[in-house]
């Protein structure tokens, strides 16, 4: 069995062109570009909350909007002072459509495996993310779809920083 190469670096954006999130990571010096779909995101965000946040009563949703608070502000002070370098997705050695993601779990500890297909994918990358870096990345992810204008309900709202407000749904009428 051939091991899964690990981002070890990643960026994630909004692309708008392509309507999807571009995932450009650092495998071993080389640059993998991942695209992600909304319907991907939507499929695995429930999943990736709930693991995240334990239990759905309402102290562990007032505890889960603090510590988020708090991983959001580390997150942005660690980024304003340069410590994080972007991954450019200029010219990747690899660039492919997830379509499925494998979701393993040790204990506060996360490897999420992207594929290109359900079953024999010919392209596969992980991604391990330790203590609150699952929760920086939906993070990241949760600002890149709302920079698409992708309705966020189904984002728990624990997640949304403090005073933002629900986007409504205008219909859109096509002649």
């Amino acid at each position: 069995m051939t091991q899964i190469p690990t981002l070890e670096r990643l960026t994630t954006q909004y692309h708008p062109v392509e309507d999807r999130i571009r995932l450009s990571g650092d495998v071993g010096g080389e640059v993998v570009v991942l695209w992600l779909t909304k319907r991907l995101i939507d499929m695995l965000l429930p999943h990736l909350a709930k693991s995240v946040s334990g239990e759905g009563d309402r102290t562990s949703e007032l505890i889960n909007t603090v510590q988020q608070a708090k991983v959001r502000q580390a997150h942005q002070a660690s980024v304003s002072a340069g410590n994080q370098k972007p991954v450019l997705a200029e010219a990747p050695s690899e660039e492919w459509l997830v379509v499925s993601v494998d979701v393993k779990q040790n204990e506060g500890d996360f490897t999420l495996v992207f594929k290109d297909k359900e079953k024999e994918s010919r392209h596969q990358c992980k991604l391990d993310l330790k203590g609150n870096n699952l929760r920086i990345w939906l993070d990241v992810l949760l600002k890149n779809c709302q920079k698409a204008g992708w309705p966020t309900d189904k984002w728990p709202e624990w997640m949304k920083e403090e005073g933002e407000q629900p986007r409504e749904q205008t219909p859109s009428v096509v002649h």
